[in-house]
């Protein structure tokens, strides 16, 4: 099977991939865990979740979990802070920008790099960025805070998506014979990222080492499944699980990473870009 992956993406309509799963168990263990990739360079293989503080004054000496190649698909670089090569646009009313918003979250902004399912940024992503809207992200400060009391700050892989970007993922899988992936579900031109009420997330260490998940962010088998993985890489992906949905996120059991909002208002679907403040 293809190792490709994909942050967070709605299957049509929205409906099914964003209810939650109470009983959180619809999903087999794997045996594939051993060949799960990790996201960084710079990890913190799994011990036991409370070890994990401590092995960041010994990074170094960090085991990394073994990669997987995939055909056609660069290998992931480390999860660092995003670094605008400018200064990028305001949010869209209703959205607000997280860097602002959660200082301590590592935004990643992985569609705006080639290190994605289609090997190339995608379009939307011109500038490096992460909105998201103004009661999800309040939701969301509140998780953050509350895993920095234990040492943990959070990633961000995407958030809001431009509508142009999900159309690009459903027009590369059919320009690259990759239409399983859209009847399969796990991409769709509709998506809840488009209302800025999803969020892809990961963990890292308050010195930003990034904490081994048991599989990449956006990974399209089984170990992506909350649980297709055991012991303490499962503790991990419960911890942030928990914290998200005590905020009032609802998770999704085939993908670890990604987490929705739910609010009584109607969100419209946008298709503004993370791009570039024009000078002057």
């Amino acid at each position: 099977m293809l190792v490709v992956g994909l942050l967070g993406c709605e299957p049509p309509n929205d409906g099914p991939r964003e209810r939650a799963d109470p009983a959180l168990a619809a999903e087999p263990l794997t045996d594939s865990v051993a060949a799960a990739n990790s996201p960084s360079d710079s990890v913190v293989s799994a011990k036991s979740p409370r070890d994990s503080v401590a092995a960041a004054k010994s990074s170094r000496d960090s085991v990394a979990a073994p990669a997987v190649s995939a055909p056609n698909r660069p290998q992931p670089a480390p999860a660092q802070q995003a670094s605008p090569a400018c200064e990028l646009v305001e949010p869209p009313a209703g959205l607000v920008d997280l860097r602002v918003e959660i200082r301590s979250a590592i935004v990643v902004a992985g569609y705006h790099r080639a290190d994605n399912f289609t090997g190339a940024p995608l379009p939307g992503y011109e500038a490096a960025g992460a909105w998201l809207e103004a009661e999800a992200a309040e939701a969301l400060a509140l998780a953050a805070s509350r895993l920095e009391a234990d040492g943990l700050r959070l990633i961000i892989y995407d958030a809001y998506r431009p509508r142009r970007a999900s159309q690009a993922m459903v027009d590369w899988c059919r320009a690259n014979a990759r239409e399983d992936l859209l009847t399969d579900g796990w991409v769709a031109a509709r998506s809840v990222h488009g209302r800025g009420r999803a969020i892809d997330l990961g963990l890292a260490l308050t010195d930003g080492t990034v904490l081994d998940m048991g599989s990449r962010w956006d990974q399209f088998d089984p170990t992506s499944f909350l649980r297709g993985v055991e012991g303490p890489l499962l503790e991990r992906r419960l911890e942030l699980r928990a914290a998200l949905v005590r905020a009032g996120f609802t998770p999704y059991s085939r993908e670890w990473w990604h987490f929705s909002f739910e609010a009584d208002t109607p969100a419209p679907v946008r298709d503004r870009p993370y791009a570039c403040r024009e000078p002057g």
